[in-house]
């Protein structure tokens, strides 16, 4: 009798086993990724700056988006062995937290990784502006002397060159403003007149640090007139900041046939002098 009852338990001791193991599976112990930023290479003389303002990493594995990350970040992947491992540069579009997305004119980050459970793997992602993709239709780093933005009949702002090192971004040279007055404008306009298409990804890149609001826009010119239109508006700010403006969607409702003149400008609201400084201005075009 001892014996059976001995067996009977063993037997129910293994039915409550498995049957624990189904409702209670063992969990997948996920492998961690570490990345605190991006690396950008590139030739200056291709390119220009290499400066940038990659604040996300978009991540894909075996094809499949596991997350939108804000750097620097640590994240889990359910994932083991080698495995195929996309890291996307990602920006804020328009310098706004809300409109991310994933840079189009930079490389992707990609690598047979090899993911271990419970271990934090650290990664700087290594990328390249992806020349193939776009036309660099303009690049203004104040380096030389011939700047392809002259002041307009509006401006009555000091604008020059510095080379001070208390103010210049990089290089020997930076845009510097001076509006030494309340209601002085600032305003300088592109020497040359672009053709961009409307069905392409466009963006202009700038540094740039500010007493006040500094608008970058454009005039749309056809045959009879000309329309001022304001692309976006950058805040004042005490350090040098870097955004991406993304111009092809704006261009979208422009009629076919028009080009298009930059500008940038401002308005000082002070009552004592304010001071504006710009540095690499770039229009990359999606080819």
């Amino acid at each position: 009798m001892k014996k059976h009852l001995s067996l009977i338990l063993i037997v129910l001791t293994g039915i409550f086993s498995r049957s624990c193991q189904l409702i209670n599976p063992p969990e997948d112990i996920p492998a961690y990724l570490h990345i605190d930023s991006f690396s950008l290479h590139g030739n200056y003389d291709s390119f220009g700056s290499l400066s940038h303002k990659i604040t996300d990493a978009w991540v894909i594995v075996n094809d499949k988006l596991i997350g939108v990350f804000e750097l620097p970040a640590t994240f889990p992947v359910l994932a083991n062995d080698i495995q195929k491992l996309i890291i996307m540069p990602g920006i804020k579009e328009n310098g706004i937290s809300n409109t991310r997305l994933p840079y189009p004119f930079y490389t992707y980050y990609i690598d047979n990784h090899l993911f271990k459970p419970s271990t934090t793997d650290t990664i700087q992602p290594n990328i390249w502006y992806a020349g193939n993709k776009f036309l660099l239709a303009f690049n203004e780093d104040f380096e030389g002397g011939n700047v392809i933005f002259d002041p307009s009949n509006l401006n009555n702002a000091l604008v020059y060159r510095t080379n001070s090192n208390t103010e210049k971004f990089e290089g020997d040279y930076s845009l510097k403003v001076v509006l030494p007055a309340k209601n002085d404008i600032f305003e300088i306009e592109g020497e040359d007149l672009y053709d961009i298409p409307r069905n392409k990804s466009a963006f202009i890149e700038i540094n740039f640090k500010t007493d006040e609001v500094l608008t970058i826009g454009y005039y749309s010119i056809s045959l009879t007139n000309s329309v001022k239109r304001n692309l976006i508006n950058l805040n004042p700010t005490k350090t040098w900041k870097k955004v991406y403006a993304n111009l092809g969607t704006e261009l979208l409702y422009e009629p076919q046939g028009n080009v298009f003149r930059f500008f940038l400008g401002a308005v000082n609201t002070a009552s004592d002098t304010s001071y504006i400084f710009i540095d690499n201005i770039k229009l990359l075009v999606y080819k």
